[in-house]
């Protein structure tokens, strides 16, 4: 978790995507997870460390006074892109985020009242289940949801010129 140095309690963004705590920050301490060291997208190196930095500016987020918390997708369930199974990917994926709001809401300095989670792509729709389904997420950010699912996406290629 990455927490501002206001003394809290402070509103938490939980986001999970494909590199886990590593791709985040290019900070050398923190460790590699498990699955981070199984996988083939981004296996440890010096060049996977900070490679959504762009996407999640940790200093400007922190610095207004939020904390985030990451997780990787796979440590919660392997993203596997099969239509067959893949809301069932999507629904054990939200599972695991409430899970993680299970810790946060009991958080140091953290205000379990004010709990976001953040999705792109397959884990956007992830964090709109997790936010239909659990009370205790206040906010549902999601980013390029793409389809099934979308309706703006839907829209947008039915009419482009709307736009």
């Amino acid at each position: 978790m990455f927490r501002s140095r206001d003394q809290g309690p402070l509103s938490v963004f939980l986001i999970v995507n494909e590199c886990g705590n590593h791709g985040m920050s290019a900070d050398p301490l923190i460790v590699w997870t498990r699955s981070a060291l199984a996988s083939y997208w981004s296996a440890p190196g010096d060049d996977t460390r900070g490679i959504l930095a762009n996407s999640f500016p940790l200093t400007t987020i922190l610095a207004r006074g939020y904390a985030i918390a990451t997780s990787r997708s796979s440590d919660i369930e392997e993203d596997r892109a099969t239509p067959d199974i893949a809301w069932g990917v999507i629904g054990a994926g939200a599972y695991g985020m409430s899970r993680a709001v299970d810790d946060l809401v009991d958080a140091p300095r953290i205000d379990g009242a004010r709990i976001a989670v953040v999705g792109s792509s397959r884990w956007a729709k992830t964090a709109l289940r997790a936010g239909a389904q659990d009370e205790r997420i206040e906010l549902v950010l999601r980013s390029r949801a793409a389809l099934p699912g979308s309706r703006s996406r839907a829209a947008w290629q039915a009419s482009p010129s709307r736009f």
